[in-house]
């Protein structure tokens, strides 16, 4: 996910971690443990769609159950210009 922003969006800002935590199933009580990736990106407002939808279908967070996605306004983000070991720029 992060080289197909990178590649097809010029996103540089975005990074993943992982998560882990515990909750019930509701049919039968049982406890259960999930771990999941969770994928950071900040953009501009002008790019916040076209990277919400991006990332929702090639995520495959359009399938029941795939997972969740949510956009909101970051308050305070500072640029970064990124070189490849080529010399190559990344980024706007």
């Amino acid at each position: 996910m992060l080289e197909t922003l990178r590649r097809e969006q010029g996103v540089v800002s975005a990074s993943v971690h992982h998560a882990r935590g515990i909750g019930t199933h509701s049919l039968r009580h049982r406890v259960y443990s999930d771990e999941k990736q969770v994928l950071t990106v900040v953009v501009a407002a002008e790019q916040g769609d076209a990277i919400f939808e991006l990332i929702y279908f090639t995520a495959g967070i359009d399938a029941p159950h795939a997972g969740m996605v949510m956009m909101g306004h970051a308050f305070r983000a500072a640029g970064i210009a990124v070189h490849s070991p080529t010399g190559e720029k990344y980024g706007k």
